[in-house]
C-alpha cells in the first residue's frame, strides 16, 4: 500500500528542518516560556490552584495596586519624572491629595461594598447549606458519647463496675474537692492520692508516718486549680469536676513499683499493649511494646528505655484482653490500662489521647503503622 505519511513527511517521517515543523517547535517553545513566566508570577503573587476566580481577582488587584501602581507609578514614575523635569509646588499638593486621600477613600468604598455584599451572600449560602444537610458525621459532632465520664477517674469506676463488676475497680478510700479536706488519719499506712480530672498528679505514699502532708496538699491544690483541657486541648477533660481520690497502694512484688499493662484498642479491638514499670523515676523507668501473644512488638517509645528482659507474662493477660474489648466497645481508639496484684486484675484508667496525641514513637514508620490500624467513618 502507498505510504501517504512518508510522502508528506508526517509523523515518524517528519523532517527536522521542515518549515512547518520548525514553526511548531518555536510555537511550543514560546508556549513553555509563557507558562513558566505565568507560574513565576502566580508564585510571586501567592496564587495557588485552590484559588477561585474571585480569589485570583483580589490577589492580582492587590499586586497591581501595591507593586505596579504604588511602587512603579506613584513612586518610581514620579521619581524619574522629577529627575528629568521637577514638578512645581502645586503639583506636589495635588499629588499628595490624590495619592493619600482620594485613592485610599475610593479603595475603601469599593472594598467595603465588595466584602459587605460578598459576606452577606456567603452567610446566606452557609446557613442554607447547613439547613439542607441531613447526613451526620461522627467525626464532626464535637463530642463522642461517653468519653467525658470515662476520662473522669472517679466516674469511670461506676461505668466499669456496671460492665465488668465491682471486683475489677480499685476501691476508693475517700474523695475530696479540696486537698486541704483530705482526712489523712482515716487512710491506711500505704495509699495513693490522685486527681480525677488530669494526668500525672499522683502522690504515692509507702509510709504515712514519713509523708510530708503539707507538701502533698500544696501539690494537689495546684493541680486542682488547673483545667487539664488547656494543656493539649483534650476536650474530654474540660468539664470534669476536679477532685482528689484516695486508693490503697497495690503491689505486685517488684521493688521498682507496680507494673502497668496498657492496651491499645482500635475500633473496639485490642491490637497490642505496652508494659511499664517504675514510672515514678524516669531515669529507671522501663517501657516495652508487646503483641497480644506476649512477643516483642516492633514499636518503642523514644522517651523511655525498653526492658532489657521482657517481664513474665501476667497470669491474667487473657482476662485483661477480654476486659479491654468490653470497655473499648463503640470507640474508635482508646488505651485501657490494668494492674495485676495478688493474683487479681484491676482496672487503672482509660485514655483516649495518650500524651495528648503527641506520644513519641521510635520512627515515622511505627507512627504510620499504628495510624493505619485506625478505621474512621470517612474511610472507604
Amino acid at each position: 500500500p502507498f505510504n501517504l505519511e512518508r510522502m508528506l513527511h508526517r509523523g515518524k517521517y517528519a523532517v527536522a528542518n521542515q518549515p512547518e515543523n520548525t514553526e511548531k517547535r518555536e510555537t511550543a517553545s514560546k508556549t513553555r516560556v509563557s507558562r513558566r513566566l505565568s507560574r513565576i508570577l502566580r508564585a510571586m503573587v501567592g496564587i495557588t490552584p485552590e484559588y477561585s476566580r474571585g480569589d485570583r481577582a483580589i490577589a492580582w488587584g492587590v499586586f497591581f495596586y501595591s507593586f505596579v501602581y504604588g511602587f512603579g507609578v506613584a513612586f518610581l514614575g514620579v521619581v524619574v519624572w522629577n529627575a528629568i523635569r521637577p514638578w512645581p509646588v502645586e503639583w506636589w499638593s495635588l499629588y499628595f491629595v490624590i495619592q493619600f486621600f482620594i485613592v485610599p477613600c475610593a479603595l475603601a468604598v469599593v472594598t467595603t461594598v465588595w466584602f459587605g455584599v460578598g459576606g452577606f451572600i456567603g452567610l446566606r449560602r452557609l446557613f442554607r447549606d447547613l439547613a439542607a444537610r441531613k447526613e451526620t458525621n461522627a467525626l464532626d459532632d464535637d463530642r463522642v458519647e461517653g468519653h467525658v465520664s470515662l476520662a473522669d477517674k472517679a466516674a469511670a469506676k461506676s461505668i466499669v463496675d456496671g460492665r465488668l463488676g465491682k471486683q475489677v475497680s480499685i476501691p476508693t478510700l475517700g474523695c475530696w474537692e479540696r486537698a486541704s479536706d483530705i482526712d489523712f488519719d482515716s487512710l491506711p499506712q500505704q495509699f495513693v492520692l490522685k486527681c480525677t480530672h488530669d494526668s500525672g498528679s499522683v502522690i504515692v505514699c509507702r509510709d504515712k508516718s514519713a509523708l510530708d502532708r503539707d507538701a502533698a496538699v500544696r501539690s494537689l491544690d495546684a493541680a486542682l486549680k488547673k483545667n487539664f483541657y488547656y494543656a493539649a486541648r483534650e476536650w474530654a477533660y474540660k468539664d470534669i469536676r476536679p477532685a482528689v481520690i484516695a486508693e490503697p497502694l497495690l503491689s505486685d512484688g517488684h521493688a521498682e513499683g507496680l507494673t502497668d499493662y496498657k492496651f491499645f484498642c482500635f475500633n473496639g479491638e485490642p491490637r497490642l499493649l505496652y508494659i511499664s514499670r517504675g514510672l515514678e523515676d524516669h531515669s529507671t523507668a522501663r517501657i516495652s511494646f508487646v503483641g497480644l501473644d506476649w512477643t516483642p512488638a516492633p514499636f518503642r517509645r523514644s522517651d523511655y528505655t525498653p526492658f532489657e528482659t521482657l517481664p513474665e507474662k501476667p497470669a491474667g493477660l487473657d482476662k485483661m484482653m477480654r476486659y479491654s474489648r468490653i470497655l473499648a466497645e463503640g470507640t474508635y481508639f482508646v488505651r485501657v490500662d490494668f494492674y495485676e496484684a495478688g493474683g487479681e486484675v484491676y482496672f487503672s484508667e482509660m485514655t483516649f489521647y495518650p500524651t495528648g496525641g503527641y506520644l513519641p514513637f521510635g520512627s515515622d514508620e511505627e507512627d504510620l503503622t499504628l495510624g493505619g490500624w485506625l478505621k474512621l467513618p470517612t474511610d472507604k
